[in-house]
């Protein structure tokens, strides 16, 4: 769920520094990302780990429950689109595929990698089943997808007073259970059930302010 104030800059505020430690290798580079939306937090983390000089072990399993999203967020990395370093693409256009490329475009500036290096990227990962978007979150089946613990965990669903049924303290929980004994958690919220739920799994939670104004985001460590 992003600021008006700046979608990319907000995912950068808010996912950077989770991103760099998967990036920097300090936990495993399987990552799951809970609300996919426009793609902003997978291309954060893909736009890190190409930056730093990552290898093809980069596993990504994204949940979103519009089909809308899930298809044209497929499309556009199935699909060689020739405006992807066309700068002349209007970033007002609410077209799916030129919301991607823009995004894309700013997210590759950032980490300083060509747009096509990271469409590339993604969709290499995607074509070889090491990045999955799928339809509902579930505990049982984000374990087998990914098969092995999560190194980062990236929550970025719809507030609470939209989508109440993933911040109950019962999908909380089952969240941090899905992450490995080196982790770390990030979100753009900092509910208190959300820090009681990360420190009962023994993650440390780290204070960060939040972005435009908001009071706080959620960092939270276990064993880094």
């Amino acid at each position: 769920m992003h600021s008006r104030s700046g979608a990319l800059s907000e995912t950068l505020h808010v996912y950077g520094p989770l991103a760099a430690l998967i990036a920097d290798k300090k936990v495993p580079p399987c990552v799951l990302i809970v609300g996919l939306g426009l793609g902003y937090v997978e291309m954060c983390v893909a736009g890190a780990w190409l930056a730093a000089g990552g290898g093809e072990e980069l596993l990504l399993v994204s949940y979103e429950t519009d089909a809308r999203l899930r298809e044209g967020f497929l499309d556009f990395l199935r699909n060689d689109l020739e405006f992807i370093e066309d700068t002349s693409t209007s970033c007002n256009s609410a077209a799916l595929p030129q919301l991607h490329a823009n995004i894309m475009k700013a997210t590759a500036a950032h980490f300083g990698v060509s747009p096509r290096a990271l469409h590339g990227f993604l969709r290499a990962l995607c074509e070889k089943g090491s990045f999955r978007i799928l339809e509902a979150f579930g505990e049982r089946e984000a374990k087998c997808v990914a098969g092995a613990p999560f190194g980062g965990v990236f929550f970025d669903a719809y507030s609470a007073s939209t989508s109440a049924d993933l911040w109950t303290d019962e999908i909380l929980t089952a969240v941090f259970a899905l992450a490995g004994a080196q982790a770390g958690f990030a979100c753009y919220a900092s509910r208190t059930s959300l820090k009681r739920a990360a420190r009962a799994a023994g993650f440390r939670v780290v204070s960060r302010a939040g972005f435009a104004g908001k009071r706080e985001c959620t960092l939270a460590l276990r064993g880094v």
